[in-house]
């Protein structure tokens, strides 16, 4: 008796042992099936990302802003003197045909084909050097020697901080510049200039970079009340100055320069740019006297 209990217990024990591997392959074998089914039918969301250079070095040392937008049109109207439809004031597109035209990059605002911006009619080009005391644009190098090679006319931006003192301002751009100060005058960025303390520090700046570098003239980008308060504190005639408007229509001989947009769309695909836009505002002739002849080394 002992023995036929002990042999059903024996037997009892197998077939539960026999029945949990069973079950155990059977979820195994669901779960597999079940992750096949879900692999092969169902919708997958790919991310495809956009480079706006195909050389790696180029990458690694400029950052391409071109926009990935896609157009259904032909775009290659879409040049600095033909923007038409680009900007909401059609008028002003209008009135800057056919006039020699740039734009301003920093590190903020980078563009690695300037071969590319010089086809769609940019004709010079703005590079910021340094900010008040404290910084030196990381793409200024770059970007210079980028111009040279592509026979761009270039200018050095020292975009100006009224929380230090002039000489700061001027000390910082120094170091940025080194020896590659442009061809075109050197540009002061004052945007901020709401008082006369501020306007005689801007005055003391451009008196400071003129006594460096004689060989250079100086302008001060601004909008017209900056003008109107830096005019009278520098006292000089020779100092000329780069408006930052949405128009043309200030057109005196005293605004070398005039910004008449922050954002026009230049290119197109891959390669559209919203740059801001300015225009030189003087004659071809007048334009290749203010500048040297660019340099490929």
């Amino acid at each position: 008796m002992r023995n036929l209990l002990a042999r059903l217990k024996q037997i009892k024990i197998t077939k539960f042992k026999f029945n949990s591997l069973t079950v155990f392959y059977l979820v195994a074998g669901v779960g597999f099936l079940a992750t096949i089914f879900i692999f092969i039918f169902a919708p997958t969301n790919q991310k495809v990302e956009l480079s706006g250079a195909n050389n790696p070095a180029d990458q690694a040392k400029i950052l391409a802003i071109g926009s990935s937008q896609s157009s259904s049109s032909d775009d290659s109207s879409a040049t600095a003197s033909s923007t038409e439809g680009q900007l909401e004031n059609k008028e002003v597109l209008k009135t800057v045909k056919g006039k020699i035209q740039g734009t301003y990059l920093s590190s903020e605002q980078p563009v690695s084909d300037l071969s590319y911006l010089n086809e769609k009619g940019i004709s010079f080009i703005y590079f910021r050097a340094s900010v008040g005391a404290s910084q030196v644009d990381s793409m200024y190098k770059v970007s210079t020697e980028a111009a040279k090679k592509a026979g761009i006319p270039f200018g050095a931006v020292l975009q100006y901080d009224n929380y230090v003192n002039s000489y700061s301002n001027f000390a910082e751009f120094k170091v940025a510049v080194g020896d590659t100060l442009g061809v075109l005058p050197i540009a002061v960025d004052a945007q901020s200039v709401s008082d006369d303390v501020t306007a005689q520090s801007v005055a003391s700046l451009v008196q400071n970079l003129m006594y460096q570098y004689p060989d250079s003239k100086v302008i001060v980008r601004t909008d017209a009340q900056g003008i109107s308060r830096i005019k009278p504190a520098i006292n000089n005639d020779n100092v000329r100055y780069w408006l930052v408007a949405n128009d043309i229509e200030n057109r005196s001989s005293e605004n070398e320069f005039i910004q008449y947009s922050m954002s026009v769309k230049i290119g197109s695909g891959i390669k559209t740019y919203q740059l801001p836009m300015s225009i030189y505002n003087g004659t071809t002739s007048d334009f290749k006297s203010i500048t040297k002849e660019a340099k490929n080394d």
